[in-house]
């Protein structure tokens, strides 16, 4: 495949999209102005955003791979913490569940499974899980079976550090013969792959809002009769942020056609969450530094970027058969 065109330094690098892409990809960024102001996933709910990508078949909206993580990118910007429950909900369904209400899928790692007379039950430990709530539907994948309970059904300590991102409550799960539904997927490569992405995509959304406020701020900001963003060394910086920006959507697209092994997946999620964080650090740096912490909304990006690469480390393994 070609490489993809060199990026503008000011905005990211989007490929060339038809009628049908561009129309989800307005829908996402008007969706996406909509969280900033209250990230509640009704607002997604509504608009049949957790099925945008589940094959018409069985009831969603068929949108391909590419588009799919370019939508989740463009909503991440409005919300990281409203954007992972629709990351979770389409690994679910290529799973085999479609779901109908809150959904997390996880890495069976530290779990055993069992079949008995009584069917399959599961025992076993899952160090981090992040919860919408205590009802929420658990997903664990192995490499060739994936299975299903609901959360309540295991023993939940908390954690604590908690994600930090607005509403989820990261928990340890203690199960003890928790009984279970073996879902139909044969193979559970293709939903972790897009886990991994999905997570880099919301990385990349979290970094664009970073670099926009960025962008924002230091074009108000006036220092020396002029704004701070006519200074090179500030200027530098800014395309920085957009060139890494680019990098990262350009890799989400051209991952989402070429349906690989996850390793290139879990290098992109990799690349993708530090530049997110380093992208919220120089952001914040350039509104003033650590004292603004709680002054300017650059604050909250920084804070669920910090959230965003803990919760891709528990997905970032290679001892799960998912190479």
């Amino acid at each position: 495949m070609s490489a993809p065109p060199s990026p503008p330094s000011s905005v990211p690098w989007t490929p060339r999209v038809g009628t049908d892409r561009r129309d989800v990809l307005d829908l996402a960024a008007s969706l996406a102005a909509d969280l900033r102001a209250s990230p509640d996933r009704k607002v997604l709910d509504e608009v049949g955003a957790f099925t945008m990508g589940v094959p018409e078949e069985l009831g969603g909206g068929g949108a391909d791979p590419g588009t799919t993580l370019l939508a989740l990118q463009r909503l991440a910007t409005g919300s990281a913490a409203a954007t992972l429950p629709v990351v979770h909900a389409h690994a679910a369904s290529l799973l085999g569940e479609v779901p109908d209400g809150p959904v997390l899928v996880l890495p069976a790692r530290g779990v055993v499974a069992e079949h008995g007379d009584g069917g399959w039950t599961l025992s076993g430990t899952i160090a981090r899980a992040d919860l919408e709530s205590p009802q929420c539907k658990v997903v664990l994948a192995e490499r060739e079976r994936a299975f299903a309970f609901t959360a309540d059904e295991a023993v939940m300590t908390p954690l604590g550090a908690r994600t930090g991102l607005p509403g989820p409550a990261s928990v340890r799960l203690t199960l003890d013969a928790v009984t279970a539904r073996r879902l139909p997927a044969a193979d559970t490569a293709p939903a972790m792959r897009l886990l991994l992405l999905g997570h880099a995509a919301v990385a990349a959304g979290v970094h664009e809002a970073a670099q926009s406020a960025a962008r924002r701020y230091t074009a108000e900001r006036v220092q020396f009769g002029v704004p701070i963003a006519a200074h090179d060394a500030v200027r530098a910086e800014l395309d920085g942020l957009a060139d890494r920006l680019s990098t990262t959507i350009a890799g989400l697209v051209t991952l989402a056609e070429e349906p690989t092994a996850s390793a290139p997946a879990r290098s992109l999620l990799r690349r993708a969450v530090r530049d997110c964080v380093a992208a919220c650090r120089i952001a914040l740096a350039l509104h003033g530094g650590y004292g603004y912490l709680t002054e300017f909304p650059v604050a909250g990006l920084l804070r669920d970027a910090v959230s965003l690469r803990a919760l891709a480390a528990c997905l970032d393994h290679e001892e799960n058969g998912h190479a």
